[in-house]
């Protein structure tokens, strides 16, 4: 499945599809010792633990799973811009 992820900033709207994968490279990139030795993105670690939590274990295309995986994934995104203290890591 991929996710059309939309960032408003403004009046301009950008748009991107994104599979999981790619949610997936952001997590490692969280999970880098420098990062985590210094406490940051900690909301965002909460809500990729929850993300993985509620993952079944094989592919899953049924559109109630589906949903409740893209709010987390949503959830996650928020937190991980809330997260951030310089744009950088973007």
């Amino acid at each position: 499945a991929e996710y059309r992820i939309l960032l408003t900033i403004g009046e301009f709207t950008f748009g991107s599809w994104k599979r999981y994968t790619d949610f997936l490279e952001l997590w490692q990139f969280l999970n880098h010792p420098e990062s985590k030795k210094f406490g940051m993105f900690g909301k965002s670690r909460i809500s990729w633990r929850a993300l993985k939590r509620n993952q079944h274990w094989k592919r899953c295309l049924e559109m109630k799973y589906l949903s409740k995986k893209c709010i987390r994934l949503q959830k996650f995104l928020h937190n991980f811009l809330a997260d951030l203290t310089t744009p950088a890591p973007l």
